[in-house]
C-alpha cells in the first residue's frame, strides 16, 4: 500500500475497518439502511488488500449480478478515485477489468476480485457451487 495512503472512513466505519484488519477477528457484521456505508467500506477494504497482498483472490457478490455492477462496482471506482485524489496517482493504470469475465485484476500486484451471482438457491443452501473457485 502507497505510504502516503490514509483511508478516510467514518468513526463506524474505521472501528469495521480495523477489525476487517487485525490479526485474530474472524467475523465483521455490518449492516445498516441505505447510504450508511457498507459499499464505501467493503469496497475500500478489498481496494486495499488489493494493492497490499501478491496473487491473493477475492470476491465480491451480491444477489444480482446486475445490481453488484449498478451499484457496489460504481462504488469500488468511485473508492479508486477518491484515493488518486490523494495521493496525486493514477491507480486505475495499475487495473485491468475484463467485463465478460467480471474480474478485476491489479497488474502490479497480481492479485483478483471476481465479480459473483450469489442467489439464495434451494438446491444449494450451502453455496457449494462456489467450491471449485479459489479464494
Amino acid at each position: 500500500m502507497p505510504n502516503d495512503l490514509r483511508i478516510t472512513l467514518t468513526p463506524k466505519q474505521t472501528l469495521a475497518y480495523q477489525l476487517l484488519t487485525d490479526d485474530h477477528t474472524r467475523y465483521v457484521y455490518y449492516g445498516g439502511a441505505g447510504g450508511g456505508g457498507k459499499g464505501w467500506l467493503g469496497c475500500t477494504w478489498i481496494w486495499t488488500q488489493l494493492i497490499s497482498y501478491q496473487e491473493v483472490r477475492y470476491f465480491i457478490a451480491r444477489k444480482e449480478l446486475k445490481r453488484l455492477r449498478e451499484s457496489t462496482l460504481n462504488t469500488f471506482w468511485k473508492v479508486v478515485r477518491h484515493y488518486e485524489k490523494q495521493i496525486k496517482a493514477n491507480l486505475h493504470d495499475d487495473l485491468s477489468f475484463n467485463k465478460n469475465e467480471g474480474l478485476i485484476t491489479h497488474l502490479k500486484t497480481g492479485s483478483q476480485i471476481l465479480l459473483l451471482e450469489l442467489a439464495d438457491k434451494p438446491t444449494d443452501p450451502d453455496f457449494d457451487d462456489l467450491g471449485p473457485l479459489e479464494f
